[in-house]
């Protein structure tokens, strides 16, 4: 049998796994505000209204489903490859539910938070598929035949899936024409280009095709690429709660063309580099009209995001897992050390989030932050294989000079 993915060190990936389950339990027990059970009241029947509650939302379905995935997959890859398929699959799966039956359990004693037997199914669920699909990807299958050899960088895969769930969300299809119509409105009635919007919109599409083909080679972008653009085209026009604007269409449209310029040229890496941090500078300093006084910074993480919607949260959360981490990404191909280019990355992030306590209608606080030094660490667990000379005009440079 073939070895599993090597991807990282066991331990490497268990860091990640940690740093997950905390995300999972911090989110899930947010505000941490502990109630006593009034008195008279039933455990029991308190515990059986939670698992016969219905389910939330769509998105909310969906952001269970997610939220848990990641942790059968890594929970799957650390476990041996040894062992039983049937047991690598069961162990994670177990290990998801018990942890969402703990969370689902204290909920009950949280204000402002209930427990949902849906969610617990819904977690569990999502801990089955990842832990399939880490079993599908050790063993001998088509999908390990296909995706095995082609991981030669498993950062630029993982920025991809952040990708493909930011746009995709929430998965599902409209079938009803007049939500096509809604969402084809912005574009016809109103067709005005915002070209910030539009550039910015253009690194993020570039950056992910070149993502794409940086996982999956070179031979298979040449069709993946127009054909995932063409998918996400589509589905600006046939998932609910999308709307296809100007901009958009426009950097759709530029973006298969700047692909096909820039794949395998040494200037790629410099050039998308300083484009994602102008869209990161522009995502984070937007509408730039600052307004004193300023408001109050916030140092609870995820404070705004947990207190919405949940799948509101967690499409907020892969946008800004892929942006950060596809400007990481590009300055580790110029040959920037790791250290330096987190370190950029969490400057910029850490200012533009101060900067917001003088921008109206955005909230100034330390998740962002803590987001990016989360990818720092993904980035080192990972360790990307290290990337040649040639691939980067200016690392070339230096070489040629040190040895001259």
């Amino acid at each position: 049998m073939r070895p599993a993915i090597p991807l990282a060190a066991p331990w490497r990936l268990a860091l990640l796994l940690a740093l997950l389950v905390g995300f999972i339990l911090y989110g899930s027990l947010y505000p941490f505000r502990w109630r006593a059970l009034p008195p008279g009241v039933d455990l029991g029947a308190l515990l059986l209204e939670a698992l016969l509650r219905p389910p939330g939302g769509r998105g909310d379905i969906l952001a269970n489903l997610v939220l848990y995935a990641p942790l059968g997959l890594l929970a799957g890859l650390i476990l041996p490859v040894r062992w039983p398929g049937i047991a690598r699959v069961l162990l994670p799966t177990l290990a998801g539910a018990l942890l969402s039956a703990g969370v689902e359990g204290l909920q009950l004693f949280l204000g402002g938070r209930v427990g949902s037997g849906a969610d617990l199914a819904l977690n569990t669920a999502g801990t089955l598929a990842g832990a399939v699909l880490a079993v599908a990807l050790g063993g001998r299958t088509l999908l390990a035949a296909v995706v095995r050899p082609r991981l030669a960088d498993p950062m630029a895969a993982a920025l991809l899936l952040c990708w493909l769930g930011w746009r995709f969300y929430p998965y599902v299809p409209a079938l009803d024409l007049q939500a096509w119509k809604d969402n084809l409105k912005p574009l016809v009635l109103h067709p005005i280009i915002e070209p910030l919007r539009m550039a910015t919109l253009l690194a993020s599409w570039t950056g992910a095709a070149l993502l794409a083909e940086a996982a999956a080679g070179a031979a298979l972008a040449r069709w993946l690429v127009p054909l995932g653009l063409a998918a996400a085209l589509a589905a600006e026009v046939v998932i609910p709660g999308k709307a296809l604007t100007p901009a958009e269409a426009l950097a759709i449209t530029l973006a298969l063309p700047a692909w096909a310029v820039l794949r395998g040229r040494p200037a790629a890496a410099p050039l998308m580099a300083t484009a994602l941090l102008s869209a990161l500078l522009v995502e984070r300093l937007e509408p730039f009209a600052f307004a004193g006084p300023p408001r109050d910074f916030g140092w609870i993480p995820f404070a705004s995001l947990v207190g919405g919607s949940l799948g509101a949260g967690v499409q907020a959360v892969l946008a800004k897992l892929f942006l950060q981490g596809a400007l990481l990404w590009w300055l580790l191909r110029c040959g920037v050390p790791l250290l330096p280019a987190a370190g950029l990355l969490v400057a910029v992030v850490l200012a533009g989030s101060v900067a917001q306590c003088w921008l109206p209608g955005r909230s100034a606080e330390i998740t962002d932050t803590l987001l990016a030094l989360g990818l720092a660490l993904a980035f080192r667990a990972l360790r990307p294989r290290a990337v040649p000379a040639a691939a980067c005009g200016w690392r070339a440079r230096v070489a040629r000079s040190q040895r001259a």
